[in-house]
């Protein structure tokens, strides 16, 4: 799989000001130019100068210019293990809504009104929720979801941020998350016991 530079040039923006602990004098041209730029939020998504434009304005090919990306990527992430880097902000993601397969068909089109009902808000709390934990949403429309179970949670670092996205089933309680959690144990042992049984068929 080849190399992703949308979030390569997104990730060096966000820790632009670490990239000062990078020295290689071949670098600095696009240290400096990177330190620049800024990301830009347009229609929800964000927008960062591509590989080409960075090529472009340093006058250098593009073959060059992804190389000194991915160089630069390699010095920074090595700086980290001689000073780790400083995470100093939380916020965390709440979603309130059925799991992907309840509100899809097999053809994953959305099912009923599901997308109306749900809820989602980034907050920072000073405390985070636990598996099996309910949460509750006053500022969420009555007629939708405003209280769930959490049943995944999952920690992001996004340049300094530590975003912790937490999910939770409007309906669904301990029980039955166990349950689905048993389920897909039962088949991921199945899956490995056919592999077992087929590996030297498949040889």
């Amino acid at each position: 799989m080849g190399t992703n530079y949308y979030y390569l040039i997104l990730s060096l923006i966000r820790l632009k000001d670490e990239l000062r602990r990078i020295k290689a004098s071949r670098l600095q041209p696009l240290i400096g130019l990177l330190r620049t730029k800024k990301i830009e939020f347009i229609d929800g998504a964000e927008e960062i100068p591509s590989n080409k434009k960075l090529a472009a304005d340093l006058g250098i090919t593009v073959t060059k210019c992804n190389a000194w990306l991915k160089k630069l990527r390699q010095e920074l992430k090595y700086s980290f293990f001689r000073n780790p880097l400083m995470v100093n902000e939380i916020e965390c993601r709440v979603l309130i809504s059925r799991h992907w397969n309840e509100y899809h068909d097999d053809k994953g089109r959305t099912i009923g009104d599901e997308n109306e009902r749900m809820f989602s808000l980034d907050v920072v709390l000073p405390v985070i929720p636990r598996m099996g934990e309910e949460i509750e949403f006053e500022l969420a429309d009555r007629n939708g979801y405003y209280r769930g179970t959490v049943h995944e949670i999952i920690h992001e670092v996004i340049g300094k941020k530590q975003r912790i996205v937490i999910f939770a089933h409007p309906y669904e309680n301990e029980y039955e998350r166990w349950m689905r959690q048993k389920v897909k144990y039962e088949d991921h042992k199945r899956w490995l016991k056919y592999r077992e049984l087929t590996k030297d068929i498949q040889r």
